[in-house]
């Protein structure tokens, strides 16, 4: 059985090789690498078409990416009621010439 990964360093999420994985990484939008052998792309969308082969990290990182929670609910976003100060306008006066 096939197994989705992420590669971190190429920022990738890719398919273990396996001859069943062809028909269902081609139709769910994947690319063929052929230096690595393997399919793989970097859309979170894409990949999680096949979430149900990600390991535990993989499918915590498509979670996030694609706002999907697993078993619970999302947080309510705070909204800060007071207002932000803005920038100051300073003037610097030099007598250097540029």
């Amino acid at each position: 059985m096939p197994k989705l990964l992420f590669d971190p360093a190429r920022y990738q999420f890719y398919l273990t090789r396996g001859l069943e994985d062809h028909a269902a990484a081609k139709s769910a939008g994947f690319i063929w690498d052929v230096l690595r052998n393997r399919f793989f792309t970097e859309d979170p969308k894409v990949a999680a078409r096949l979430m149900q082969w990600a390991d535990g990290y993989a499918r915590s990182l498509l979670a996030d990416a694609c706002e999907v929670k697993l078993g619970s609910k999302p947080k309510p976003v705070r909204v800060a009621l007071r207002p932000v100060p803005g920038a100051a306008q300073v003037t610097i006066h030099s007598t250097a010439i540029h």
